[in-house]
Formats: C-alpha cells, structure tokens, sequence
C-alpha cells in the first residue's frame, strides 16, 4: 500500500471567519480517506485562510518546505473573481509547473460543464512536493478529484525519487492497454496522456472495467493510468511495490554510488526554526516541591492565593504599636511574650512589634522606634535588661506603618500563571512560598541524550593520548562538541545523558541512536550529518529507525548541513514504525502509545555545533518543557557594527559583545566612575547596593557614555560603591526633561477626568535630576508638606539612542536605548493652583532616575508592572497594558515636526494610587523612604528631606 502525506488548505473569506462554511475542504478529505486500503492518503494538515495572496503564499510555502508532506491540494479562488488570487499565489512558488496536470483538470470538468472553461487550476512542486489547485466547489472538487487520482501516485513516487519503471514495464506488457476502475466512489471521466499531449477521455463508473487505448497512429510506448481492479472481477492485478521516498546514501552501497550532491532541499532559517517548534510537543506534567530544584520549569497552573497576606494587620516597621489618640508621652512597654496579642492594652502601655509582626487587637498604629527614646529599664529576673517606659516623640495617624490582612496578596487573587517561567532570580519562586505553597504542578523538563560521532574522535578522559598527530602516528582529534554541549545543557539545568563517541558504523549508531531515545526526551548528535562517506545519521534515521527527516540543510552560515528529524518510540522505549517487511519487531502494549521523539543531528565543526545548538536545540527544549511559543527562540537584538562586515547571502552568526544591564557607577577599587553589567543579571541593582547589602560585582563596560556605539563588555570585575544616575549632568544637557501626565486609564479614572486624545507634555529642567539613593529634597517654597502636598509618580522612562522626527509608531522602537525607572515627584498644591503644570514639577532635585538602564532588546514595555512602595506599604500597583498612549504611540507622536535628539528622556506616566487621591491623603515628608520599582529593570531608592531642618545638610 503507497503512503502519501497530504496537507489540505481553504481558500474563502467567509470560511475563514467561520470555519463551518467550508465544504470543499472536508470533501477533499473524504474523498482522499475513501481510497483505502488501496493507497493511504494521510492528511497531516489542514487550513484555512482569506482570500488574501501573500497568506496564501506563506502558508504553502511553509508546509513545503517542512519537509513533511508530499501533496498539498488546494481548494477555491480558482477562478475570475476579484479576489480571486490562489493561482498567483502558487504560480510564484512553482518550480517545476506540471501543464499536463492542468491539462487533466480542465478536461475533466468541461465534461461537465462549459464553465470549467473559467477554472484557472496550477499545478507543480515546490522542492519534493506537488501542489495541485482545486475549484472552491465541492462538486467541482469530486469531478477534479476523480481525474487527479488517477495518476497522481505516480507523480509522487516520480517525485520522490523513484524511477517508474516497474509500472511502465507492466503497461508494456499489456500492448499498451490497461483495464482499470476508478478509485473515486463517483461516476468521473479518465483521461491518459500521451507523448503528443492530446487526451483520451473514458466515461465510467466506479464498478465497470475500462479499457483505455492509445491514439491512433502513436507508435511510442504506452501510458497509464493508475487505478486498481475490485477483487471480485477475478482479474486483478499486482499494484507496484510501493518506492521509499528516502533521500540519504543507502550505506549499503559501495562509496562511489553516494549522492555527490544533497538531496535535501535547503530550508529558510525561518521555517526551519518553525518545523523544530511545530514538531515538539510540551512534555507531561509533574507535581514538583517549591525549593531551589524548581527553577528552569515552567508552571502548568494558575496559582491562587488560599488565604489573605498577610493574614491579620501586621507592622511594616520595627517600633510600638498602640492607638493613634494616645499621642506623644511616656508609656510602659510589653511584648508578644508578655502580653496576649488577643488582650487590650492599656491606655498608658504599648507593645514592642518587629517588621512583620501582627499587632494586638484594639491597636490602629505604629510608631517608629527612630521617633522614640528610651526613658527606664529594669531587669526581667534572668539577669537581662528590659525596657520599661519608652517616650514617643510624634504623634502618629490611624493605621500609619500598619499593613492591613490582604495588602499584598488578597484571597483568590492569582499570583503566578499557566506559562510562566519559574526563573532563577527567586522572585517565582518566593512569590508561591509567600502564599504557602508547597508544591506545584509544573511541565516536565526534557532529559537530553548526546553524543559525537567519528572514528577520528579521542575522548579527553579517555589513557589514549593524541599530542603527536603526525602522519605515522595518528591517534585522533580531541572530541570538543560533546564536553561543550554537555556543560552549555547542564549549565541551563538539564539533566544529560552521555552516550560518548560512537563508531563510524551502521550498527554502532543505530545501537547508540536507540539507547538515546530510550533513556532521553531529546537526542544531539554533532558530526555525521554532511556528505562524507561515514556520514551515516541521515540513512540510519531513516533507513533503519523509520525516522522523518523534516530537513536536511538549512540557509544560514554556520551550520548548513544542520539535520532535525523525528523518530517514533512507544512509551516502553519500542521503536514503533512497521520495518519495510511487517510490523515492529516488539509489539506494542495496549498501554504504549506512540510519540515521536526528536533528534537533532549537528555539524562537527565545533563552531557550528554550537552556534547551531543555541539556534535550533535550546529553542526546542523550552517548547518541550511548556514554554509559551513566543519565548522559545532568542531574542533579536539590533546592534552597531563598529567594522565593515562581509556577509554571505545566507543568514550569518557572529560573536558579539553587547551589554543588556547597564549601571554607571563609582567603583571601591578606583573611587572613579565607571560603567558595568552586574554579573548576575538578574539580581535587582537598586535594593541589592543599598547600605548593609553584599556588594555588586559588576563586569566593566568600556564606554565613553550609554550611548557609545563601541562599548565593549570585559571580564574586569569591579565593586559598586555608589551607583549614580544612569545619565550624567553632560549628557542631560540643557534639553528638557520630556513627562506625559494622565497616561494611564486608572490614574484619570481616580483623578474624575476624561482620558486624553493627546498625550498631555509637560517638560522638567535637567537639574531636576537625582540618582539612585540620593535624597528627594523638599524646598521651603513646598512646605509645610501637609499643605503642599508631595506626592509620588512611579514611571516607565524611555531612552533614546537616536534623532529621531516623524517616526511611524512601527519604527518607534528601533529608536530606544533603553528603559530605566523614575518617580515624577509632583507638588500637588502648586500643580492645581494653575493650569500649567511646569513650575510644581521642576524643584530641584525631586525627580529620581536610575538606577541602571535595560537594552530595549532585553525587555517589552508593553506589559511591566509598575510599583510604589513608601515606608514599606505599597501605594501604587499597576502595569503598563493600562497606558492610554503605549511607547510606540509616545515615541511617534511626538516626534511629529519635532527633532528629538539622542538622549531624551521621557517620563511615561503614572498609575492610579498617588497620595493626593488617597483617603486620608497621602504626602512626602521629612525621614520618609520611596522606593519606585519596574519589573525587569529594578527598584529605585530615595531618602525624602525637607530643605531648612537642622539636620538637613547632613542628610545631603
């Protein structure tokens, strides 16, 4: 029985809005279906698309060059409609146009009806695979059809590589008369072609036998049609052996018979890079403990949380909760170990509480222990010294430092995601800690299996020692791709399963092969994949182990020869592919089902093993451990070149050095300034350099500024002493600092007004800006702050690298350095006092920067949380899906008719949650503490003061 792989695709606008409109294409199917057992039509994809020709293009295209299907039919926009365009579409993708094909279609159907006149059918293939256009019809479709089987086995066994011959030595035989049936189950003509192109039309019926002659006078040899006799005619006759349509060296043969060319046909980078997607499926699910293992998986449920965090009100500061009406005086002190957290307190007590402390019922407060002192002590007895009476020194307002049950994590609120990517910076893992989780369900990471093929190959490990490669006395090459690869999979924590170097023979490596795929999700193999005469992976996957090679060769450089193939196993570890002679050799229990397994069979040179691996093998592995599709491959990164670059018309890989992080800083070692990427990218800079903390071990960034197109990435490690604000005073300049207000939908919708149509600019001086950990300074003109109001802004900050005027937003983009964080400190009594918010934004030195800055490549600003944190309570939550105006619309928009120069920096906005809307509201004050944090880029840390305390020039 031939087996033929056929994708199927609609052509319709209406079919492709609802998919229950299409009758053409599940026609095509059936009738394909119904010619077995005689020949096995396997429909390995079907679509449907609009009548559109580029998509029409990019979908043939994609499954032909897939290397995994030998026919695709095509149905609808045939014909003289306006939109219809399939016949352009295939046309520009034919290589090879099959005239006769057309020919046999239009025939068909003008037996039918004079319309079919009107038919514009093609036909041809495109690499290994034929590509037949059909009316949009069902009728039309079973008439095209009837006459389209007739023949088409032949055309794909031709295609496939085989030479025809049994079946023209069976039609020679017969003096050029064939008897036939149809294999369609509808009345259909039949036509033969012979060398002078004219055809021979036979009206039948799918049970009457047809004789089909040539035409009078043709004296070549005889031509065919392909059908097969029901048995009960008694005459039958034997259908050709079906022709493997394998394009590897069969081993078999001696060295001067292999192919001197490849076979395989060269694939896109792109389409090889979505054949490895589309054919690895996301593993099964396991149940997995919340520790330091769970990194690298990705979640396979939503988290919710079960209860609120914290449970009860609890204390954000370490100090002495009591009620806020108790004001300043001297009280007695007790604690949690001496007092019932369920018992009242008295009215001249307090209770001592820690950071994270729940406080005793009928307490609305914390004090600050800063804002206390100590007035006696006595002894508790044991010898040690316990306070006795403590004085506070402020008065404190209604639940001030207090958390209320439910502030960071209400009940059923979810907290981490289906998809989401447990990684190794702790925050995933912290967070399903946070609401008590102890286990979660996660995909399955793949186990890998690898190994280097060559006789040449010495194994660094092994007595055999290789110093002296002369030609006397060879001993070998060092085996440098599996040690490589082995560390780069162990490294990204996949567990490998080392198979070491496998001899240059058939045995050898189907031996090894099957060992892999029994022990391992995945198999890498380096070496054996090209042209030489012991390249045997490509005929041993599919000669011996049944195996799809879904491509051979791939159009990028390095790494041409690269092979991904697929190999069927049971769940038992049993190769289940039938052999040519029967079925496998082990029988499958009712418990086996059948997966394929991927292999992927990288170039020797060690160069393109593993640029190749990085291309091809890791993105295979995050699909098969439950990665989002999206977040499989690289990211693509546009960079600077400092040099001329030739370039080979395929697409190219080159080393290169190029900072993701950048901080600019002055270093211990020097006590200069210097600029550097932290060496664990994702620690955050800004909580992690603050006093106290382990120190920042940065890599030096050789840079004149964040904007030198020739930084260079180093390994000279330096400590961070004191980070600086990402941009200095020279390269802010005189230009204006760029600021949006009412960009998010929440923040107008607390402030009770309209969402803007323009984006509302407003601009702030250079010398309005601070670092990291430098103080927020309140001016006397903004005091007393309980009158002037200052307020807080967390904000996503753009940075340009490039002048940029009249950007489409689908350039936007390509503009930006990248994306720091700031906090718009705003003096909300000066800001609504007038309709120009310029001169209550512009103090000096309230509108903080930094602390590093995150490569427009490293990050998407379309959907980052955003959050303000003051004196430990979160007052602002957001994220930036919720901006009225994205970064592509800022960046384009006012760009029109204005040059923005390199450097500029914009301030995109704030969420809902700012003080001035909070009942009570919510003011900066002397002693207070901001911290502004963005999701991938980091938390920004200021110190608030007020200009003219007695200890203010300290402070500074």
């Amino acid at each position: 029985m031939s087996h033929y792989r056929v994708a199927i695709l609609t052509v319709s606008d209406t079919a492709s809005l609802d998919p229950t409109h299409d009758k053409s294409g599940p026609t095509v199917k059936e009738i394909l279906l119904a010619t077995r057992p005689k020949t096995h039509f396997e429909i390995t994809k079907t679509g449907i698309v609009a009548d559109d020709e580029p998509t029409i293009k990019d979908w043939v295209r994609s499954v032909a060059n897939s290397n995994d299907c030998d026919l695709i039919l095509t149905t609808g926009g045939t014909g003289f409609g306006e939109k219809d365009r399939t016949p352009e579409a295939i046309s520009s993708l034919i290589e090879r146009p099959a005239p006769g094909l057309v020919h046999l279609l239009l025939s068909s159907s003008l037996k039918h009806t004079p319309f079919a006149a009107l038919s514009r059918p093609v036909a041809g293939t495109v690499g290994k695979t034929l590509v037949v256009t059909l009316p949009g019809s069902p009728k039309a479709v079973r008439e095209n059809l009837a006459a389209l089987l007739t023949v088409v086995g032949h055309a794909l066994d031709l295609i496939r590589g085989g030479s025809g011959a049994a079946v023209h030595k069976d039609l020679a035989s017969q003096d050029g008369t064939l008897t036939a049936t149809s294999p369609s189950k509808v009345d259909a003509p039949t036509q033969v072609h012979g060398t002078t192109g004219h055809p021979v039309h036979v009206r039948h019926s799918s049970n009457e036998p047809i004789k089909v002659t040539q035409n009078p006078g043709y004296t070549g040899p005889a031509h065919h049609v392909h059908t097969h006799h029901d048995r009960a005619h008694g005459h039958h006759h034997q259908p050709p052996k079906p022709r493997t349509s394998h394009l590897s060296n069969d081993p078999s043969l001696p060295v001067s018979s292999r192919h001197r060319v490849s076979q395989y046909p060269m694939v896109p980078f792109a389409d090889a890079v979505a054949t490895v997607l589309r054919n690895c499926k996301v593993l099964d699910t396991v149940i997995r403990k919340v520790d330091n293992t769970l990194p690298g998986h990705v979640l396979a449920e939503d988290v919710f949380a079960p209860q609120n965090v914290p449970f009860t009100r609890t204390t954000n500061v370490d100090g002495y909760a009591l009620r806020s009406e108790q004001g300043p005086g001297t009280y007695k002190v007790v604690t949690p170990a001496t007092r019932l957290l369920s018992q009242q307190l008295d009215a001249d007590t307090v209770m001592r509480v820690n950071t994270g402390a729940p406080i005793p019922v009928g307490t609305n407060a914390v004090i600050m222990v800063e804002d206390t002192k100590l007035a006696s002590t006595r002894d508790d007895g044991d010898g040690n010294v316990e306070e006795e009476l403590v004085t506070t020194l402020a008065a404190v307002r209604p639940d001030e430092n207090v958390r209320q049950p439910g502030s960071d994590v209400m009940k059923g609120e979810k907290v981490c995601e289906l998809g989401e990517v447990l990684g190794s910076g702790g925050g995933e893992i912290g967070s399903l800690a946070f609401v008590g989780r102890r286990e979660a369900k996660v995909f399955r990471k793949p186990r890998v299996a690898i190994l280097s093929t060559g006789n040449e190959l010495t194994d660094i490990q092994s007595t055999v020692r290789a110093e002296t490669n002369t030609a006397e006395q060879w001993t070998g090459i060092w085996d440098t791709n599996r040690p490589s690869l082995r560390a780069a999979l162990e490294g990204l924590g996949y567990e490998v399963v080392d198979l070491g170097i496998v001899p240059d023979t058939v045995d050898a490596h189907v031996q090894a092969v099957k060992r892999g795929l029994d022990a391992a999700d995945v198999l890498v193999t380096t070496g054996g994949s090209s042209m030489g005469a012991t390249d045997l992976l490509k005929p041993v996957i599919e000669r011996h182990l049944h195996g799809t090679i879904h491509f051979g060769r791939v159009a990028i450089k390095p790494g041409k020869p690269t092979t991904f193939a697929t190999v069927p196993v049971s769940t038992s570890g049993t190769n289940a592919t039938p052999s040519e002679s029967g079925p496998p050799a082990s029988p499958l229990s009712p418990t086996d089902k059948v997966v394929n397994k991927p292999i992927f069979a990288l170039p020797g040179n060690p160069a393109s093993a593993l640029v190749m691996f990085w291309m091809f093998v890791v993105p295979a592995l995050r699909r098969l451990g439950g990665y989002p599709r999206e977040r499989c491959t690289l990211p693509h990164v546009k960079v600077f070149l400092t040099e001329d670059l030739p370039l080979d018309p395929r697409p190219e890989f080159h080393r290169i050095t190029a900072w993701t992080k950048i901080v600019r800083f002055i270093a211990h070692e020097t006590g200069k300034i210097h600029f550097g990427q932290p060496v664990d990218l994702s620690i955050d800079v800004g909580l992690t350099s603050l006093p106290g903390k382990a120190p920042v071990i940065v890599n030096e960034i050789i840079a004149t500024s964040v904007f030198d197109p020739k930084a260079r990435l180093t390994d000279r490690k330096l400590t961070i002493k004191k980070i600086l604000a990402p941009l200095s005073r020279n390269q802010l300049g005189t230009a204006p600092v760029r600021c949006i207000g009412l960009n998010y939908k929440d923040h107008a919708a607390e402030a009770k007004v309209p969402l803007p149509n323009h984006p509302n600019l407003f601009y702030k001086p250079p010398l309005t800006i601070i670092g990291h950990n430098r103080p927020i300074v309140i001016p006397k003109v903004a005091q007393p702050v309980e009158l002037h109001l200052p307020d807080y802004e967390v904000e996503l900050v753009i940075v340009l690298k490039k002048k940029a005027r009249d950007v489409p937003e689908s350039e936007a983009l390509d503009y930006v350095l990248g994306y720091t964080v700031g906090n718009d400190v705003s003096f909300r009594h000066h800001q609504f006092a007038v309709t120009q918010w310029g001169f209550s934004k512009s103090f000096d030195k309230t509108t903080p920067l930094g602390p590093c800055i995150v490569s427009a490549s490293a990050i998407d600003p379309s959907n980052l949380r955003v959050k303000t944190v003051l004196n430990g309570e979160v007052r602002q939550d957001g994220t930036t899906a919720n901006m009225v105006f994205d970064v592509k619309k800022l960046i384009s928009q006012l760009s029109q008719g204005t040059t923005l120069c390199p450097g500029t920096v914009i301030y995109t906005g704030t969420p809902g949650g700012v003080g001035v809307f909070a009942n009570p509201k919510v003011y900066l004050k002397d002693g207070d503490e901001v911290r502004v944090w963005v999701e991938n880029i980091g938390t920004l840390v200021n110190p608030v003061v007020e200009e003219g305390r007695p200890e203010f020039k300290a402070k500074l």
